[in-house]
């Protein structure tokens, strides 16, 4: 299709900013997309004249393609970024703002209401939020969405529901069925394809039958049966599947009984919604008795499965273990799945409305409760098989797993709740999953998802102690300090001691809540380090040993403090872990920089920044070491880079949602007050607000400096207004680099580079990539 104008001049036309968090990406378009012009520049006129727009029309009428498709199209028109989310796997309407703070990469490592830590970070930032499947979110949608109009004056949300969200302002754009010819015109064969609906039934019926084609003997039956579709999107594909085994006159005849025996039945659908039903039904019909248990036991995940996760779930009566592969290659063959490529695996999934028909004969099978005890013990078991392997060099490979199954997760806790006698389950897995949570800054909602089991496992459950204690770990996260000490009583009041393992950890946890209190964290943690060393639990050692280090360095002992750092480091190089490395080197920054050499705290800090940026574990250790090379160059007397780096700390911190007071008090006020006084508090607020408004990659550039860099606080590189980041992308442009293959060579997002490039032709004046490889070229020289 020819490609509609360019944006209305009232929809903001900025450059894309780096706010630093690659964005939340589109869903990608593994078809090719067809027809939709008129409502296409209808979308984009809304989108320049109000704040909320919502995409309107029945199951499978092809809203969210059309959401996405403009959405791609005018991103760069907002100046932080385009943010999906996808609500069709929300079963609980309460989880909506964390939804929303998943993918704007929020952590909340506080108490505070998610809902508020997203208003705040949305309140100053131009987003355009894409909220889909929003009917099943009601009234809580409604709510959610009018909160995000009152207090964030420069976020936009385009909506997809079967329903207006009624909230004042709002525009509303019905999706209409794609055109059709009229059942009383004759269209000739070449005039067919000029209906939308028309191709999109032959594009994909052309792409698992290459040799489909309209003819003047099939093309009335083509009309016919398209019409007979009334130009579902979902329906027409659902069809097209069908052209290898079947010809349109036959799937007409077909379709045409199976909608004559809805309309007779007592139906209370709209009559769109019942062809819809029709097409899926039929489409149920034709699949063999293997392909419909298969369709009927995958529709329990929720966004998505793996095949291991398929063929332990799945398993059973009509579908043999080893048949689960082929089955799943036969539902994609038939589009009753999808698949989605993931960095090293793939996946796949099932569109919501056939989800829900699959759920629907599950239930009827009588097979629901049995199918859905085997995915709760199926991400039982992963959470379990994570926990056992999360000190190791496989931590990256199962937080990217567990990332993909979250929703998978909280269906399965979600269930172990509300099913009697299962309370202990949710325990368990959560024990096993803290670690995880923790680092997503999901630690309200598990404390929630504890509080929950608690409340209905019974008084004297085996369970119910290390559930205090994990309580107590989700606490400390979220630095509830009386709290966690309070649920670490109770814990140690049930444990009275006979679980060893559970008494180092509720010590360990106690060291650490006393961090106000060198001498007894350091008793306490000494106690812990101690239990585990004994035991043989290497990772029980490490948080302990941390907290040691740290009292330790504020008791004036700083060889003491060494010595545990140094056997903390080395089980974690030992181990290969990530987490506990960078935790290591924190404290590390924090003895030396405090107590110890600089020049040390200076080199860790910046080698574990590094590292961190290059790898999935950086939101807060990020914001960690900014901060930390703050320090430092305080320490090292250089003021006005201090005050520059605790800007751009700030604004990590603040993208977490907390407050540097809160994760290290004592070094941050003493080295935060001294910058101030040395500088002045006008040159000061100068210098932070500059860091502050740091994008993400040059915040990374700038901390990794070396101290006294000419060009540190100038605003100026040796070349020109890059930064050193941008020049860095300029030269690799000028190599011939496209932006992906860029993006691999910097460990940054494609997307990060797409808004750098952008930047870069708006520094320097120019319109062209071209330009930039010769402006790169002729620099070098």
């Amino acid at each position: 299709m020819s490609e509609p104008s360019p944006p209305p001049s009232d929809v903001p036309e900025m450059s894309p900013s780096m706010d630093g968090e690659a964005a939340a990406g589109l869903p990608a378009e593994l078809t090719s997309f067809i027809g939709r012009r008129r409502e296409y520049v209808e979308l984009r006129r809304l989108l320049g004249e109000a704040r909320l727009i919502t995409l309107t029309g029945p199951a499978g009428i092809g809203k969210t393609r059309l959401a996405t498709r403009v959405a791609a199209r005018i991103g760069h028109a907002f100046a932080q970024r385009v943010v999906f989310v996808d609500l069709a796997g929300l079963r609980d309407p309460n989880r909506l703002p964390d939804q929303v703070a998943k993918r704007l990469n929020l952590q909340n490592m506080t108490g505070r209401p998610i809902c508020d830590v997203v208003l705040d970070y949305l309140q100053d930032r131009q987003v355009l939020l894409v909220l889909d499947n929003c009917e099943h979110m009601m009234p809580d949608c409604s709510v959610f969405v009018g909160l995000l109009l009152a207090q964030c004056p420069k976020t936009r949300i385009l909506a997809t529901s079967r329903q207006s969200l009624a909230v004042a302002g709002e525009r509303v754009l019905p999706v209409a069925p794609l055109p059709l010819p009229d059942a009383r015109e004759h269209a000739e064969q070449h005039e067919l394809e000029q209906y939308d609906g028309i191709r999109l039934f032959v594009e994909r019926a052309t792409a698992v039958c290459p040799s489909f084609q309209i003819t003047h003997d099939n093309s009335a039956h083509v009309a016919r049966l398209c019409r007979h579709l009334e130009g579902i999107p979902l329906a027409l594909e659902l069809a097209a599947a069908r052209v290898r085994v079947l010809a349109p006159n036959q799937i007409t005849d077909r379709l045409a009984s199976r909608l004559e025996l809805l309309t007779k039945g007592p139906r209370s659908a709209p009559e769109r919604h019942q062809t819809l039903r029709a097409a899926i039904q039929w489409s149920y019909d034709l699949c063999s008795t293997a392909e419909q248990v298969m369709w009927a036991r995958l529709s329990v995940f929720v966004d998505g499965f793996d095949l291991e996760a398929a063929e332990y779930v799945c398993a059973g009566p009509h579908v043999p273990d080893g048949a689960v592969i082929d089955l799943i290659d036969s539902l994609l063959d038939k589009s009753i799945i999808v698949r989605t490529q993931q960095t090293t695996s793939v996946r796949h999934r099932m569109l919501v409305t056939l989800r829900e028909y699959g759920r629907e004969q599950l239930e009827n099978s009588g097979d629901l409760a049995k199918v859905t005890r085997r995915h709760r013990d199926w991400f039982a078991r992963l959470a379990s098989a994570a926990d056992e392997q999360w000190v190791s060099q496989a931590q990256s490979k199962w937080t990217a797993r567990l990332h993909n199954d979250l929703a998978n997760l909280r269906a399965a806790l979600e269930w172990s709740i509300h099913t009697p006698g299962e309370a202990g389950a949710v325990m368990r897995m959560m024990r096993h999953l803290s670690s995880f949570w923790a680092t997503q800054g999901l630690n309200a909602e598990g404390l929630t998802w504890l509080g929950r089991a608690l409340a209905v496992a019974p008084p004297d459950h085996l369970d119910r102690a290390w559930a205090l204690a994990t309580s107590a770990e989700f606490s400390f996260w979220m630095t509830n300090l009386s709290g966690t000490l309070m649920l670490l009583d109770q814990a140690d009041e049930l444990n009275a001691g006979r679980d060893k393992l559970l008494t180092g950890y509720t010590v360990g946890l106690r060291g650490l809540a006393h961090r106000n209190d060198p001498q007894a964290s350091a008793v306490f943690t000494e106690k812990a380090v101690d239990i585990f060393r004994e035991q043989g639990q290497v990772r029980g050692e490490l948080h302990p040993l941390f907290g040691l280090a740290v009292a330790r360095a504020y008791l004036d002992d700083l060889a003491g403090a060494r010595v545990a750092l140094e056997r903390m480091t080395a089980l974690t190089k030992t181990a290969g872990d990530v987490i506990f490395r960078n935790m290591a080197r924190f404290a590390t920054v924090a003895v030396e920089v405090t107590a110890g050499d600089a020049a040390v705290a200076a080199r860790t800090a910046r080698e574990a920044l590094a590292a961190s940026a290059a790898t999935g574990y950086h939101s807060l250790d990020v914001a960690y070491f900014v901060e930390a090379l703050a320090w430092v160059a305080s320490r090292q007397g250089d003021h006005k880079r201090a005050a520059i780096l605790f800007g751009a700390a700030a604004a990590r911190w603040e993208h977490l949602g907390i407050s540097p007071e809160q994760m290290s008090a004592r070094a941050h006020q003493n080295f935060h007050d001294a910058t101030r006084s040395n500088l002045g508090a006008e040159q000061f607020a100068d210098a932070f607000d500059a860091g502050r408004r740091l994008l993400y990659d040059d915040t990374i550039s700038f901390a990794l400096e070396e101290h006294g860099s000419d060009t540190s606080h100038s605003g100026l590189t040796a070349h020109g207004p890059l930064s050193e980041r941008q020049w860095e992308i300029a030269r690799l442009i000028a190599d011939g680099l496209i932006n992906r293959e860029i993006a691999s060579r910097l460990f940054i997002s494609p997307r990060t580079v797409e808004g750098h490039v952008q930047v870069i032709l708006k520094k320097l004046g120019l319109s062209k990539r071209t330009q930039i490889a010769a402006w790169a070229i002729k620099c070098q020289k």
